[in-house]
């Protein structure tokens, strides 16, 4: 009879854990990657001005830490796509 168990994944790493900072709470970890892929998947100045005001209208907007990373991931982004040169959020 075939062993038809669900693998054990606890011992197996997390993505979202290995690349989280360790001095960020779980969950803003995890807004911080969920934004992160929103302004990588952003293609046009209104869309990082879209995902910019959703940033600071909403609960990362009080954690410096993590508004710094985001911040220069969208200024990278800006960079990449030829908007700017200098940082496009300061």
């Amino acid at each position: 009879m075939a062993d038809h168990s669900m693998p054990d994944y606890d011992n197996e790493p997390n993505e979202w854990e290995s690349n989280r900072p360790a001095k960020l709470p779980r969950h803003i970890s995890v807004q911080l990657k969920q934004y992160t892929t929103r302004i990588q998947g952003a293609h046009t100045v209104g869309a990082l001005k879209a995902i910019r005001s959703d940033i600071e209208q909403g609960s990362l907007a009080n954690n410096a830490e993590a508004k710094a990373e985001l911040k220069r991931t969208m200024n990278q982004r800006a960079r990449e796509l030829g908007f700017q040169e200098g940082p496009w959020w300061s």
